[in-house]
């Protein structure tokens, strides 16, 4: 049996609590984005929650909002940080896609989360058109 991605148990990819994204290196010290990066691993944290109680349109709605808040930094500097929580946030909802779309298939699949399975892929195409 395939392990998901997204949906795991605490121990497994990041604890509770833990920051989905955390910044590494920047050249300003991430005083610019800090408060950003907070309101997105909040999120994210959110949408992981949502996912685990099997409500995955909210997750995904949530999954959105981290990617839209992306946009607002603006300083040229932060272009390249943007890029890079934007391409975590879309790997995030490609991991709920992906989960989706094995839950619905397989000897034991179910229909019941098509309508999920396509809200989801829609969004992502959305995200991915943004990039």
């Amino acid at each position: 049996m395939k392990k998901r991605r997204f949906v795991l148990r605490d121990s497994d990819y990041f604890r509770d609590g833990e920051d989905a994204i955390k910044l590494e290196h920047c050249a300003d010290g991430g005083n610019t984005c800090r408060s950003q990066m907070a309101i997105m691993n909040e999120n994210l944290l959110l949408a992981r929650k949502f996912i685990e109680n099997k409500e995955f349109s909210r997750g995904v709605e949530v999954i959105r909002k981290a990617f839209d808040s992306t946009f607002d930094l603006k300083e040229d500097k932060c272009q390249s940080c943007s890029k890079f929580f934007r391409l975590s946030i879309t790997n995030s909802l490609t991991h709920v896609v992906h989960d989706l779309e094995e839950m619905n298939s397989g000897l034991f699949r179910s229909r019941l989360h098509q309508a999920e399975i396509t809200a989801a892929i829609k969004m992502l195409k959305e995200i991915l058109a943004h990039e």
